[in-house]
């Protein structure tokens, strides 16, 4: 049975089970022409593409007519199994001068095959963490890392954002805002207060812009 979806309802990129997209929200939007309803992604709260992909293509088509002939681009048919231009041939060892013309060099093919390669590099030096880790490498501080720094990536720290944000349903609890840039902000100072860092209570789901807002009335201590 396919799930429906009412308009303007919004979804996280692992709810859908979406990857290798650049958005994390999606609403269910109807195209401005055609009215085909589908996911799009949400940039600062709004929809990326008001109208779908078919009909930016038509859009595209009406504005550029040149570009759109069927079989043809540019005054070149295209025709199946046969070459657009013959005069230009791909071949191993020859390389392309950036002309749009080749030179039957094998010496200037295999300075690219080199550099694809990485062969520019000094063969004797390779980069591992015995010549640029540890001390060697050029931002060391004698190996401590911030205590602050170490708490806050514990497991214990990211469930319990997590779980924060899952309760308030990704919403700001300020503002009301929803597909947009989220934290989650302790009401009990997180300096002060170490037996409350990871109550549930103690945590509130904020945006970007609300949680600057807190911490500027109340710099130092609590900002509940």
């Amino acid at each position: 049975m396919i799930e429906e979806y009412k308009i303007g309802e919004i979804r996280t990129k692992n709810e859908l089970g979406f990857t290798g997209h650049g958005f994390i929200f999606f609403r269910w939007s109807a195209c401005e022409d055609c009215g085909k309803e589908r996911w799009v992604g949400l940039k600062k709260g709004e929809i990326a593409f008001p109208i779908c992909v078919a009909c930016r293509n038509r859009r595209t088509a009406k504005t550029n007519p040149h570009l759109f002939h069927k079989g043809e681009h540019n005054g070149v048919e295209f025709k199946k199994g046969v070459q657009a231009y013959p005069e230009f041939e791909w071949k191993k060892g020859i390389g392309y001068t950036g002309d749009r013309s080749f030179t039957k060099d094998p010496a200037f093919g295999k300075k690219i095959s080199d550099t694809l390669k990485r062969r520019h590099i000094r063969p004797t030096y390779s980069f591992t963490t015995e010549n640029i880790g540890g001390d060697k490498h050029w931002n060391w501080q004698g190996g401590l890392v911030p205590k602050n720094q170490i708490a806050r990536s514990k497991i214990e720290v990211i469930n319990w954002r997590k779980a924060i944000f899952k309760r308030d349903d990704y919403t700001c609890q300020e503002c009301g805002k929803r597909g947009v840039y989220i934290c989650a902000h302790h009401l009990k100072s997180w300096a002060k207060h170490i037996e409350l860092r990871l109550d549930l209570n103690n945590g509130i789901t904020l945006c970007k812009e609300c949680h600057r807002e807190r911490h500027k009335k109340n710099k130092v201590g609590d900002t509940q």
